[in-house]
Formats: C-alpha cells, sequence, structure tokens
C-alpha cells in the first residue's frame, strides 16, 4: 500500500512538473479551502499576497534567439569550379569597343588593349579576329589592305582606259608595201641674231665713251627744244641717313623763270602742295602742309619756307631749284670729263612696258657730298623715238658704297608742253582742284 501511495506520488509529482495547470489542480484538491495557489510557474517571483493595489506588471522577455544546428560533416562539399580558358592568345571579346575618334565602321580599326584584347607582344589586334599571328605580319597585312583600298579609290576617280583591240591580220591577197625610203633629217635651223640697236629704238649702238657723249647730246638737244612739261613722279631718298617714306607726286615744271609745282597724292603727305617761281614771291616756297607734315598745324596749313632752311632740306636730298633733267644731264656731261660713266645698253624695268637705255656712272669718295663712300648711279633714257618722253632721263635709281638704295625718281605720264599759263604760277591756285 506504501509502494502503491509512493509510486502514485511520483507519477503526480511527474505531472506536475510537465505540466502548471495540473499542478494547481493537484494542489486545490490536496489543500484546504483558504490555501493560496500560485498562478505562475516555478521560474517567476513568488505572488504578493492580497493587498488594495494591483500587482506590478513584469517587463516582457526578449525573444530567444533561434538555434542554428552545425552542419552536418557529410554535408560540406567543394562547388564545382568550370576550367580558366587558355590565356596564352588573344581573346575575342564580344561588343568590342574602338578607341576615341575611330568610328565602328571603320575596316580594321583597331581595339586598344584596355578596351578589349592584346596579343602577347603588347599590341592591339583586331576586335572581330582571333589571328594569333605575330603583331608584324599582321600589321603588313592591314598595310597590304590600306593600299588595296586606295587602289581601289583611285580606280573609281580616274577613269578605266578603254581596252586596245588587237590588230586584225592583213588580208592574203594584198601584198605588203615596200619598204619607204629613209626621210633625211631636215637640218636645225640657226638661231635667229638679235635684233640689232638702231637709231629708232636706242640712241646708243655701242658702249664706248664717244657713244655715251653722242647719247648726251642727243639727250640735250632734244630737252632744249621742251619749255615746260608735266608727269607723275615717284620717289623714294635717304635723308640725313634716314629712309624716307615713298611719295607719288604730281609734277609740273617750266623752265623759264625756273617755276615748280608738286602735289602729293599718295597716302604718306597727301594733300601737300609745294609752288615754286624763281626770284618771285619773295624767293619763297609757299607750302601747304600735307599728311604727317606737321602734327601742331595738321593738314590744309599754309606757310612759306626759304628754300635753302632746314625745314625745306629735312625730307629732300636736293633744294627745289635743282628740279627738271637739266641737272641730270649737266652731271653726266662732268661724270663723262672724269671717264666715269659706262653704257649698260638696253635693259627692261619693270616701270616701262619698252626697254630703256641704261648707263652707270661710278661715284668716287669725295665727288658727292651725298654719298661720301663713293657708290654709283643708274641713269635710264627712254629710247622710244614716237614717245614724249624721248631721250629724258626718266628713272635715276643711285645706291651707295653698301648696295644700299638712297635715290629713286621715276617719271612716266609726261605730257610736253603742260598747258600751263603765267597765271597758274601763282601762290592763288594753292589748296584749288586743278
Amino acid at each position: 500500500m506504501d509502494t502503491s501511495r509512493s509510486l502514485v506520488a511520483v507519477v503526480l509529482i511527474a505531472a506536475v512538473a510537465a505540466s502548471p495547470g495540473c499542478a494547481r489542480a493537484f494542489a486545490r484538491k490536496n489543500a484546504g479551502p483558504n490555501a493560496v495557489i500560485p498562478v505562475s510557474d516555478t521560474s517567476q517571483t513568488p505572488a504578493s499576497p492580497p493587498s488594495a493595489q494591483p500587482p506590478p506588471v513584469a517587463a516582457p522577455k526578449p525573444p530567444a534567439e533561434p538555434s542554428v544546428a552545425p552542419p552536418r560533416a557529410d554535408a560540406i562539399s567543394e562547388p564545382s569550379v568550370p576550367p580558366l580558358p587558355d590565356v596564352t592568345g588573344p581573346v575575342p571579346v564580344a561588343n568590342a569597343v574602338p578607341p576615341i575618334n575611330v568610328p565602328p565602321e571603320v575596316p580594321d580599326a583597331p581595339v586598344q588593349r584596355a578596351q578589349g584584347m592584346a596579343d602577347n607582344s603588347g599590341g592591339v589586334v583586331s576586335a572581330d579576329s582571333d589571328d594569333r599571328r605575330p603583331l608584324k605580319e599582321r600589321l603588313e597585312e592591314m598595310r597590304k589592305k590600306r593600299e588595296e583600298r586606295r587602289e581601289q579609290r583611285r580606280e573609281d576617280r580616274d577613269p578605266m582606259p578603254l581596252p586596245s583591240l588587237p590588230a586584225l591580220p592583213p588580208p592574203s591577197n594584198v601584198k605588203p608595201p615596200a619598204a619607204a625610203e629613209p626621210v633625211p633629217s631636215p637640218t636645225p635651223a640657226a638661231p635667229a641674231p638679235m635684233p640689232a640697236v638702231n637709231a629708232a629704238t636706242s640712241p646708243v649702238p655701242a658702249s664706248s665713251s664717244a657713244d655715251v657723249k653722242q647719247l648726251l647730246d642727243m639727250a640735250r638737244a632734244r630737252y632744249a627744244t621742251v619749255t615746260d612739261f608735266e608727269a607723275r613722279m615717284v620717289r623714294r631718298e635717304v635723308v640725313n641717313g634716314k629712309e624716307q617714306p615713298g611719295e607719288e607726286v604730281l609734277y609740273k615744271f617750266r623752265k623759264e623763270p625756273l617755276s615748280v609745282y608738286m602735289k602729293t597724292v599718295s597716302e604718306n603727305g597727301k594733300g601737300r602742295e609745294v609752288l615754286y617761281v624763281k626770284g618771285q614771291f619773295d624767293g619763297k616756297m609757299h607750302v601747304i602742309t600735307g599728311k604727317g607734315d606737321n602734327r601742331l598745324v595738321g593738314v590744309g596749313f599754309k606757310t612759306t619756307v626759304d628754300p635753302d632752311s632746314n625745314t625745306a632740306t629735312a625730307k629732300s636730298r636736293y633744294r627745289i631749284y635743282e628740279a627738271g633733267f637739266g641737272r641730270t644731264l649737266d652731271g653726266l656731261v662732268k661724270s663723262v670729263e672724269k671717264g666715269a660713266v659706262k653704257v649698260v645698253g638696253e635693259v627692261r624695268r619693270k616701270e616701262y612696258e619698252f626697254p630703256l637705255t641704261a648707263i652707270e656712272v661710278t661715284i668716287r669718295p669725295g665727288d658727292d657730298a651725298m654719298m661720301p663712300k663713293g657708290g654709283k648711279r643708274q641713269i635710264f633714257f627712254d629710247a622710244k623715238k614716237d614717245s614724249p618722253s624721248y631721250l629724258f632721263p626718266v628713272l635715276v635709281v643711285a645706291t651707295d658704297a653698301d648696295g644700299r638704295e638712297v635715290e629713286y625718281y621715276c617719271f612716266d605720264g609726261i605730257k610736253v608742253p603742260s598747258g600751263m599759263k603765267d597765271a597758274d604760277w601763282t601762290p592763288d591756285i594753292l589748296g584749288k582742284k586743278k
């Protein structure tokens, strides 16, 4: 009996330990009516005796982390890895991008190694080729392709020549023509001789001193018949070692009394007018200033200037009363007496459409104060007989000992006579339209 009760007690204890509800029911059955039965399990704090205040609410427990079972030893295995491709040769890449500024449609467009592919030597290969030949062979093939494309473009641009038709065989019933007798080659004609220089085209047939004197005599005789003339003069000068800008001047000259009128029409000095009549108007030059003459007075200022003053000679190598062709011809006579003149002959200059006759004067040191070291002066005469300026020294070019041009005077468009009257040689004409 005791043994049965002991077994029952063991069973009840096991049941109470398994289920809190069963334990509470068992406790109510064996306890008295005034016994206090706990409502929580053995892990919680015991309930406080009943009182007027509600019991405090316990804080919720954090959820327990799920337990992870360790992997089984038989479940661990290495994943299958595919074999690596052969990297000894070039690897083709799909959708390779060509380099910058190279359109994709260009044939044989190379692809940089960083953008697609490279061979073993570090060179570049084509994106759509798996050729593993050496780089030198591939480059040579690319060069041949480019040459073929160039040749194709040339053939497309140039018309193709028509093919030559084969020659037809001669008919059997026609005898071949007899061999033609050799024709002797014509004897080459001798070159035509140079046209001789005659008086109609040039007054100087040779280069002797006698010819120079003859030329001067003819020129002085021709100039003696001239009373006045007008022309266009282009001049360039070096004054006191300073090169002056070139000027284009409307030039008018009268012999008696010596009178000179000049009006600058070029951009440099434009608007300047100068009138001089020897022995009249107090012997002064009457001037209207032009562009670049004087910054203080500007253009259009009227004044008078002494021909020998520094103001008059500051921009010219000669005095105004030395104007005209007479001074040049007289100077040549003196040079001939010194034996310093030689004839150059006919020459062509860009200033004239027809040839001119040139003579050259050697200036020794001391002969010319403006060229103390000496130099040369070439004088060109109009040799065209029907020209208004026939036998006039229409061009004068002088160079110093260093070959520097110091004088240049060119006269063209000469009109003889000028048609000016005495009333045109007064200062009143300055500033008026003519």
